[in-house]
């Protein structure tokens, strides 16, 4: 994303999945990482395990909406149209709001926007 970097970072978040694999967002940053970087199959790995029960076991904490929007990025580059508008619906309720995200992901774009839906 931004610079097409994102790459560079895989030893980095690794490490961070090894040390904590719970943490779904590890599982959400390794599954960008492996979408930005073109190795789909990595990323549907870490997307399905995410996927479980329909994105429901996400926390619902302040970080939601980045998961939300990242792992909807992820759906569009996997092809998946029908997690994809899953999320999106998931989204639906919060199109308005700006996406400020953790770590080294930072956006400032509505989650409509990830979800696929440009023209709000």
């Amino acid at each position: 994303m931004g610079q097409g970097r994102l790459g560079e970072l895989e030893s980095a978040f690794k490490a961070s999945f090894e040390a904590r694999p719970y943490l779904a967002s590890h599982q959400r940053a390794l599954a960008v990482l492996y979408a930005e970087t073109r190795r789909l199959n990595e990323a549907r790995a870490h997307f399905e395990r995410l996927a479980g029960k329909n994105f429901a076991d996400i926390l619902r904490s302040g970080s939601w909406n980045v998961s939300i929007s990242l792992l909807a990025y992820v759906a569009y580059t996997l092809g998946d149209s029908e997690r994809a508008k899953l999320l999106y619906n998931l989204a639906l309720p919060y199109r308005s709001q700006n996406v400020l995200g953790d770590g080294v992901c930072l956006f400032y774009r509505t989650i409509s926007c990830f979800a696929g839906d440009h023209d709000v």
